[in-house]
């Protein structure tokens, strides 16, 4: 008896409906490795029924919402990976003393979700389910045409609102610190300008005598570092309240 029934041809044989109703049960990765078996399922699988499904299957946006993201990306798969990628920050995350501000909410943008700060603000008269919320967003990932993200932080600069480029890393799925850091790049004839100023009229031995008779008392951690190497401090070296100056500078926060 031939087994090439039973075999993938069983698989291409079905109709779409109903191949899409069988790709429900299997994961991206599932479906990724059945690809890989044949050409014929790699075939199969590339159709966009069976990703709009795993789009659909994420519950990021509603199925309407899918189809209007897709003329953005090359397809759905490539919009699959990114919804898979951005789902595990969906949700509130709160700090410490949330009624200071710390919530933040993830939510769907359009092709990109964006993270909001709550601002804490007096219960209205129209009570707490019926009264609008006062929020401001703080960084926003965006779905690039193959399904890559591409990270901007918000901020506001002499009243007006800037994107600042910056990246994201992988995202476990199981994640419960939500991390934002701040890195500063000076610019380049910034940084000529200081080494001029600082050393043009020292000697190596001057400068070395001058680093190390300077005083640091009156002067913060992140001062002090950056005193001692003449450098920018990366954002993780800084105190929790220089950090929490920075991104509320950086971000237009009060």
């Amino acid at each position: 008896m031939s087994l090439e029934p039973f075999g993938s041809t069983l698989l291409v044989a079905l109709p779409d409906d109903v191949l899409t109703i069988v790709t429900r049960s299997l994961s991206p990765r599932d479906i990724c490795n059945l690809a890989l078996c044949c050409r014929s399922l790699h075939d199969l699988v590339a159709s966009e029924k069976i990703w709009l499904t795993q789009c659909d299957m994420v519950g990021i946006v509603p199925h309407h919402e899918l189809i209007q993201w897709r003329n953005a990306v090359s397809s759905y798969k490539a919009l699959c990976s990114f919804l898979f990628t951005v789902k595990p920050l969906m949700g509130i995350w709160v700090h410490q003393n949330p009624e200071l501000g710390n919530v933040v909410y993830v939510m769907p943008g359009f092709v990109s979700v964006v993270g909001c700060r709550i601002i804490p603000q007096e219960l209205g008269p129209l009570g707490i389910e019926d009264g609008p919320i006062l929020w401001a967003p703080v960084f926003e990932i965006f779905c690039d045409f193959d399904g890559s993200t591409a990270f901007y932080l918000h901020g506001r600069e002499k009243g007006s609102d800037y994107l600042y480029p910056g990246s994201v890393k992988s995202i476990d799925l199981h994640c419960n610190v939500l991390l934002l850091e701040v890195e500063t790049r000076p610019r380049r004839n910034e940084v000529r300008l200081l080494q001029s100023r600082s050393f043009v009229h020292y000697s190596e031995k001057d400068v070395s005598k001058r680093h190390v008779g300077r005083t640091s008392s009156g002067l913060s951690r992140s001062q002090r570092v950056y005193s001692q190497f003449e450098a920018s401090v990366a954002f993780s070296r800084l105190g929790f309240s220089d950090r929490r100056s920075l991104l509320e500078v950086i971000t237009g926060s009060s």
